[in-house]
């Protein structure tokens, strides 16, 4: 992992990709045993959903998920959610992060939350516990009233544990990525099966090494 931040204290930007630009720092967490951050997640989405075809799919960017925590009046919803045309989607991938301090941003888990439009159910993925968590009632609340919804389901799916603490971003991408490369939700599911504890830490050097690719490629 070549990138490190300057002892001057010079983070300085990396690499820009669609919504999100990676600095420094940002690639340091990409090293053994760091906690994933919200540039990092939105880098990857933004990444799967560019080079996949899957047109009924949206993937939303944590710091928009932040935003939407933090708002008080529901109007202020659709100016934050207009441009993204939810509700026409088949397949919504939503990031939560359990930070309820916005003066205080990082938080200690990511969780995931996949709407599938056709069975009305938001599907629950943790990689620590198995009980929906506060933080992932409140986004349900704030998406069902952005898509309008009276009926719907809600299922926590059993899946792999993490063995250590700073695991969860990767076991979201991880599972993420299974719902943006298979247009069949099904086949998302039956994939999940395979999810291993070797396949998540993998995830640090595979996406170290695309934006390596992509910062030589913009040199």
């Amino acid at each position: 992992y070549p990138y490190k931040c300057q002892p001057n204290g010079n983070d300085q930007s990396v690499l820009t990709y669609g919504d999100t630009t990676l600095y420094q720092s940002d690639l340091e967490r990409l090293s053994p045993y760091q906690w994933i951050n919200d540039r990092i997640i939105g880098f990857y989405y933004d990444y799967l959903i560019n080079n996949n075809t899957n047109p009924n799919c949206i993937a939303i960017h944590p710091s928009v998920m932040m935003m939407l925590a933090f708002v008080q009046d529901r109007s202020e919803f659709d100016l934050i959610f207009g441009a993204l045309q939810i509700s026409s989607k088949e397949v919504i991938i939503i990031p939560i992060n359990d930070n309820q301090d916005l003066n205080n941003p990082g938080g200690s888990h990511w969780t995931l939350l996949v709407y599938l439009k056709q069975q009305s159910t938001f599907y629950y993925f943790d990689s620590m516990s198995g009980v929906l968590q506060t933080s992932g009632r409140k986004t349900i609340e704030s998406i069902r009233y952005l898509l309008n919804l009276e009926d719907y389901d809600i299922e926590c799916v059993e899946i792999i544990k993490q063995n250590n603490s700073h695991d969860c971003g990767l076991f979201v991408l991880q599972i993420s990525e299974l719902f943006v490369k298979h247009e069949q939700p099904n086949d998302a599911f039956s994939a999940l099966k395979h999810l291993s504890h070797q396949s998540v830490s993998q995830k640090r050097k595979e996406i170290f090494d695309i934006i390596v690719r992509l910062i030589t490629e913009n040199q």
